[in-house]
């Protein structure tokens, strides 16, 4: 017979194995280490850099002011020192060496406001040796006989389907294999156009620069305040490889505004600028070999933010620099970019009306602008490929503008049709690790590129076929190839958009707060402030003691869900401040501000495919709330850590809640980062608590910028102060420790052992055990 401590001890037991042989959940770690330095010394912006093309940010490029002088230049650093192999000499911080500098850059005594890298990458024409042992270029020959309609003009040569009809390298008109390469066979009804391939010229672009092992250039575009863009590249002539090393030279220059224009712009003022950098893969539908760059903006022209703004978005060629496309919205015109009213549901909006739009003839159009009351609602007219590509919404200021490639699919959906974000300064858009490492990949194999067979489960991955734009107004959504704007979504600023419950209705949160100016015709707001007032007179009619008082002061702190667009009902509202012992010594009574919520996987099996919040305010509270219901799931009482991240009222623009991307962490439980004007912290997803912090030398003055540079697979923090650049090395570890599971395997055997002594040896059995 079992004794009561051995049932104890089997307890204990049962829930040490638990803990040391779990899934990795409930085990993540984290340490933040002060990896470099330097000083910010008349430095404009930077930009995390990608050199060889592997897909690993190992450098920062930046421009900087040439002293006593009205020019600049750009400079690239070395991070190499942060990598693994590297890391284990430097026992500190160490200073990034100066590795190239441009020449000076002077135009007219403009300065640079904006910075992205990206590859240039050369797509390489077919060829074929000679007997005499030269490279001659393949020659496609197109039979007379092939007329506009025969589908022969869509038989390619290729390893497999798909592999043909990404090449288009040779037709095979006649269906036969010995048509194509030894390696290669004909496949019909391919995407390749052979009639359109004959058109074009046969011309190869002459190589004359050092590329990387991918076949690219490493390469930074800069935009400049009085709309100049150029284009520098990190390479040298093919000619001097040997005796001359690579240097960072400029490419070309394009002006967004014409010269004549460019004197009545001296006092322009700018804000939400975005350049999206697509390699050549990304820009295939543009018809651009070698990839291409979006930029887009809006500024005010006489620099007075009470006048009106005008708003552009310029597609250039990155190889060549000329325009592909341009849109340009000037004040007080009818054009695509002003937001459109809320569509009210009205008889001619249906499904069935929506599926006869005109968007083939959109997307075909030549023009590059439309007026705004033609363009039709983009949750009318694409309302599932939105979701899935560009929710998560949130737009709280000019840092919170992002442009973004996508790929529209309105025939099949996609599980995860890859996202190709903007290299915006302060955020790296999160993707999953098994994307994240073809991305790497492909660059490498570009000219051998292959796309499997997916099968019926696996996520259906396509081109980019569209831009999307995130501005004051909302969304709009542009052709990638021509530029037109096929729809525009009116959203409001200060509001979270995503679809919580996966019921397939856009929901839509926002912060509350005493300290903010609420709008007379938020209806819900001020139902919230009734229910608030009403339940505290009660409690005080019934005599309730005074904590219970206090605890229920009609305080307007709470995060409110609303479900539709425009709103129709309220999900619920929820306390964000926290308890009265867990926010005490927070100052409430002015200074209460709060940073863009966060939408996060649902934790469990029976939540599968919902969304949970992360609400941060300044006073240190952290809340996570159930996506559906409202309820505190965990919360944070940040005054009980010392130096937890905080931020002045009206500086919300310089704090960041996000996720920390992590190869070695599943993505419903990677850990959260929190950064504010004096510090960071990391927190864990799934409790709440903080699994490490850095405190910072200098108040912080512009947003974190976010890369991986360490090139460990989790997310690295730059940060910007007013004497220097401080980068910060995270680490993030699952799993228990082997130590402990090796313990707790003594422990249960010993356990079993003392078990079957106990049950079956009653030599020394005392009259005290039962």
């Amino acid at each position: 017979m079992l004794r009561s401590r051995d049932i104890f001890a089997l307890i204990c037991i049962l829930m040490l194995s638990r803990m040391a042989w779990n899934d990795g959940t409930d085990f993540i770690s984290a340490t933040v280490n002060l990896a470099f330095f330097f000083p910010r010394d008349r430095v404009m912006v930077l930009s995390p850099m990608d050199l060889d093309g592997d897909g690993t940010k190992e450098a920062l490029a930046m421009a900087k002011a040439v002293p006593n002088k009205e020019s600049f230049f750009l400079q690239i650093m070395d991070l190499k020192p942060m990598h693994t192999t590297f890391r284990k000499t430097y026992l500190e911080p160490f200073r990034p060496k100066v590795i190239f500098t441009s020449q000076e850059i002077n135009d007219e005594n403009a300065h640079p406001i904006y910075l992205t890298t990206g590859q240039l990458l050369i797509k390489k024409n077919r060829h074929s040796v000679g007997k005499d042992g030269t490279t001659k270029q393949e020659k496609i020959s197109i039979p007379s006989d092939v007329e506009i309609n025969d589908r022969n003009r869509h038989f390619f040569c290729g390893i497999d389907w798909h592999d043909a009809s990404e090449k288009c390298g040779t037709p095979c008109p006649n269906g036969q294999a010995n048509e194509c390469p030894n390696d290669e066979r004909c496949f019909a009804d391919t995407s390749c156009d052979a009639l359109g391939d004959s058109r074009k010229t046969q011309e190869e672009i002459e190589i004359q620069f050092e590329l990387t092992p991918g076949g690219g250039m490493p390469s930074i575009v800069s935009l400049w305040s009085n709309g100049l863009v150029i284009l520098h590249v990190l390479t040298n002539d093919k000619s001097d490889s040997k005796s001359k090393n690579l240097e960072l030279r400029e490419m070309w220059r394009y002006r967004i505004f014409p010269k004549e224009k460019a004197d009545d712009l001296e006092d322009i003022l700018w804000e939400e600028i975005n350049i999206l950098f697509l390699d050549a893969y990304s820009s295939i539908e543009a018809n651009t070999e070698h990839g291409m760059i979006v930029v887009s903006g809006s500024y005010y022209p006489d620099g007075d933010m009470d006048s009106d703004r005008s708003a552009f978005a310029v597609a250039l060629d990155a190889y060549k620099g000329k325009p592909v496309w341009e849109s340009h919205s000037g004040a007080g015109l009818d054009t695509d970019e002003k937001p459109l009213p809320l569509p009210l549901a009205k008889r001619g909006q249906t499904s069935f009306a929506r599926r006869r739009s005109t968007i083939a003839g959109l997307i075909q159009g030549s023009q590059s602008t439309a007026s705004a009351s033609a363009l039709p609602n983009c949750m009318s007219l694409l309302k599932k490929a939105v979701k899935k590509e560009v929710f998560p919404y949130s737009y709280r200021g000019p840092n919170d503008a992002g442009l973004a490639a996508i790929h529209l699919n309105q025939k099949k959906q996609s599980n995860d049709n890859g996202k190709h974000h903007s290299s915006k300064t302060h955020e790296e858009h999160p993707t999953s690790s098994t994307h994240r490492t073809n991305n790497k990949k492909w660059h490498h194999r570009f000219h051998k590129r292959k796309k499997h067979h997916h099968n019926n489960n696996g996520p259906i991955q396509g081109k980019p076929n569209a831009l999307v734009t995130q501005t004051r107004g909302g969304l709009q959504i542009r052709s990638l190839k021509n530029g037109k704007a096929l729809c525009h979504l009116a959203l409001l600023e200060q509001n979270l958009y995503s679809d919580l419950n996966n019921d397939g209705t856009l929901d839509q949160v926002q912060v509350a707060l005493h300290s903010k100016t609420q709008q007379p015709s938020d209806k819900f707001i001020w139902n919230l402030v009734g229910r608030l007032n009403q339940e505290h007179q009660e409690l005080k009619e019934n005599g309730a003691d005074k904590k219970t008082l206090l605890e229920s002061k009609p305080q307007l702190c709470h995060a409110l869900a609303l479900s539709g667009i425009p709103a129709k009902e309220e999900m619920f509202s929820a306390p964000v401040c926290g308890t009265v012992s867990e926010r005490a010594g927070a100052n409430l009574v002015a200074s209460l501000d709060a940073v863009s919520p966060l939408v996060v996987e649902s934790l469990g099996s029976r939540r599968r495919n919902t969304q949970d919040i992360i609400v941060a305010l300044n006073n240190g509270m952290v809340h996570r709330l159930h996506g559906s219901t409202g309820k505190r799931l965990w919360a944070v009482p940040g005054n009980h850590h010392a130096n937890f991240p905080t931020w002045e009222e009206g500086s919300n623009h310089k704090a960041l809640l996000t996720r920390i991307q992590s190869n070695q962490v599943a993505l419903p439980i990677r850990p959260l980062l929190l950064a504010g004007e004096n510090s960071l912290a990391i927190l864990s997803a799934r409790t709440g608590s903080v699994l490490a912090s850095a405190v910072f030398p200098q108040i912080s003055e512009m947003t974190p910028i976010l890369a991986d540079v360490s090139g460990d697979g989790s997310t690295d923090v730059i940060i910007s102060t007013k004497d220097g650049v401080w980068g910060y090395q995270i680490v993030v570890n699952r799993g228990s420790p082997t130590t402990l599971r090796i313990l707790v395997g003594i422990l249960l055997f010993s356990l079993m052992l003392a078990t079957i002594r106990n049950r079956y040896d009653r030599r020394d059995k005392r009259s005290t055990d039962e």
